[in-house]
């Protein structure tokens, strides 16, 4: 992945004071940064291109794009005549990413999480025959 992205990231990234960012890689999933819109459908094509280079291919039903923080709403983008879906959230590895300036939406995920598994435990800890330490070894 680091291959690919060293070619995209000479066509987009944003600065932060004296640092430039431009991607964000995890295994298989990748970021791309961009303060100027007009520059996501190039880098988008130029990944695709760099990515059959290596008999890789994008999954554009996967790609999304999004706009963090104030502006416009992103637009859909064409790549190769695949659209690539604009979204105001979604999950990255296990957080909810969107696009306003607060965590409501993760904060609400995860307490519906440990609901999920509080509601599942519940079943061991109202066992009266069990004892406690029992009951610990199987929350743990």
């Amino acid at each position: 992945m680091d291959i690919i992205m060293s070619h995209v990231v000479n066509v987009t990234g944003l600065n932060l004071g004296d640092i430039r960012l431009t991607d964000l890689n995890y295994a298989d999933d990748a970021v791309l940064l961009t303060d100027d819109p007009s520059q996501l459908q190039p880098a988008l094509q130029c990944l695709e291109e760099e990515a059959i280079k290596l008999g890789l291919h994008v999954s554009w039903v996967k790609t999304k794009v999004q706009n963090l923080g104030s502006g416009h709403g992103p637009t859909p983008i064409m790549v190769n005549g695949e659209v690539v879906e604009a979204a105001s959230s979604f999950v990255y590895l296990g957080s909810t990413i969107s696009s306003g300036s607060n965590s409501h939406s993760e904060v609400m995920r995860r307490i519906g999480l440990a609901s999920s598994v509080i509601d599942r435990l519940s079943r061991i800890s109202s066992q009266r025959h069990l004892r406690l330490t029992t009951k610990c070894r199987a929350i743990l």
